[in-house]
């Protein structure tokens, strides 16, 4: 017997949330990422990684994930990490705009994902928080590594903090809590923390889990940093 376009598209591992229409969801999304592009951004950080940023996730969330509160919730999740976001009343305003126009649960979810973040910064326990949080935490992981290949920004914002790469006697360099490194080391870094947050999270999308190993292995293998990984590890 033939298969209907909806189980040939749930094989495929993409299927629109239900209830919608594509052209009503395409429509939601556009109200989503149009919040995105009109919020202002904290200063000192890129306004133009923030919304590819945003819309990188936008893509990877409707391609994997079926429901609508991840989608959403995950598409707007970088706004406490770009947006002023420090003081109790940025942080209102900011809830206060999701939940405006899209409900109380994405800004619940929006603030938890923030709250794992900040779990992990701190170096805190991460035990207790949803799947749904866990899941969406894993992409911010995942793009933070595809951020450090990206060869147009002087600008890296990692899990959140901002790092700036200066150029000092023909090598690159970054300042990462007062501990000067040069980008081999700074990689090695990267690799060893996203490896460890993979191990700790205990649940993410089996997608997301293989590309986070992949991209880790390649980043080792073409950059040459075995050396400086085995010492973080």
């Amino acid at each position: 017997m033939a298969k209907t376009p909806d189980e040939l598209d749930r094989e495929r591992g993409f299927l629109i949330p239900q209830s919608l229409s594509h052209h009503e969801y395409t429509t939601r999304m556009m109200r989503v990422l149009g919040v995105v592009h009109v919020m202002e951004v904290r200063e000192g950080y890129p306004r133009d990684e923030f919304l590819i940023r945003s819309c990188m996730i936008s893509n990877i969330l409707v391609a994997d994930y079926h429901e609508k509160l991840e989608i959403e919730a995950g598409t707007l999740s970088y706004l406490p990490q770009y947006c002023p976001y420090n003081l109790n009343k940025e942080r209102k305003a900011v809830h206060r705009t999701i939940t405006n126009n899209f409900g109380k649960n994405r800004s619940e979810l929006v603030k938890e994902v923030e709250e794992l973040r900040q779990a992990y910064v701190n170096d805190l326990e991460v035990e207790g928080f949803s799947r749904h949080a866990k899941s969406i935490y894993a992409i911010h992981v995942y793009l933070d590594l595809v951020n450090m290949l990206n060869p147009y920004s002087s600008v890296k914002v990692i899990d959140g903090e901002l790092y700036t790469i200066d150029h000092k006697k023909d090598q690159e360099i970054v300042d990462v809590d007062g501990d000067v490194m040069e980008m081999d080391r700074f990689y090695a870094y990267m690799i060893a923390t996203a490896e460890w947050k993979l191990e700790t999270l205990l649940f993410s999308h089996t997608n997301i889990q293989q590309a986070i190993s992949e991209l880790c292995k390649h980043l080792r293998r073409t950059k040459g940093i075995d050396i400086h990984y085995k010492e973080m590890k």
